[in-house]
């Protein structure tokens, strides 16, 4: 499913995903490193699972949104392949959705945080 691209797409707008760090709980963070590490088994996958698991907890954290996080999480953790969902149905839409939901609501009481990828001046 290229947890951290489409982490980063969704809500960070970042090259790969990365939220974890400093706030979810340290099984969410395990779940993510053991996530982020299965998909450099896909094609075209190369992140820094450390780096980018400790940014997506950061996120979670200052946003607020550490519940709807850990919900996406272990959605994707539950998942029996990370590579090549389907397009027409991708799952773990329902948690995806509330994560934007929650991230979006920050950002439209704090536009210029550095994780609103639609601050001003950018």
């Amino acid at each position: 499913m290229k947890l951290l691209t489409i982490l980063a797409a969704s809500v960070l707008s970042l090259p790969t995903a990365g939220l974890l760090g400093a706030g979810c709980s340290s099984g969410t963070a395990a779940e993510c490193t053991s996530l982020c590490e299965a998909e450099q088994k896909c094609a075209g996958v190369t992140t820094d699972c450390a780096s980018a698991c400790a940014e997506a907890d950061t996120l979670a954290s200052t946003t607020g949104c550490t519940g709807p996080y850990d919900d996406w999480v272990s959605c994707e953790d539950g998942l029996s392949s990370l590579c090549d969902p389907n397009p027409d149905d991708p799952p773990c839409t329902t948690q995806s959705n509330a994560l934007n939901a929650c991230v979006g609501v920050y950002c439209k009481a704090n536009p210029t945080s550095t994780y609103c990828p639609d601050k001003p001046g950018s």
